[in-house]
């Protein structure tokens, strides 16, 4: 897996790009614990390269999730692929997580 990241003001943008799996969950771990050391709570996740993704990588994500709502900020999805929708979808995450058709979008009203 590939990860591009900036900030963009007080928001951590996160592109990922290729697979979320069990090679890849220390490297994803590495990005959202720099970012809460940041004081960056709220992440923009762009989805759209992302073409698999494991248990163990939504377990994180929610744990994310969690953990940024609690400090005061959220985990937003931009570009969500069709693989990553269609999983949100089984497991009902699309109801619990705030997904945009862009990064662009999912920073507006931040």
């Amino acid at each position: 897996m590939k990860v591009l990241q900036y900030d963009h003001q007080d928001v951590r943008v996160v592109e990922f790009d290729g697979r979320m799996d069990a090679t890849s969950t220390d490297d994803f771990i590495k990005v959202l614990q720099q970012a809460q050391h940041d004081g960056r709570y709220t992440v923009v996740m762009d989805m759209s390269k992302v073409n698999y993704m494991n248990s163990q990588t939504l377990h994180l994500l929610i744990q994310a999730l969690k953990d940024n709502r609690d400090n005061g900020g959220d985990v937003r999805f931009a570009h969500l692929s069709p693989v990553v929708q269609r999983i949100f979808e089984i497991i009902g995450l699309r109801q619990q997580v705030k997904s945009y058709p862009s990064i662009e979008t999912a920073l507006k009203g931040i």
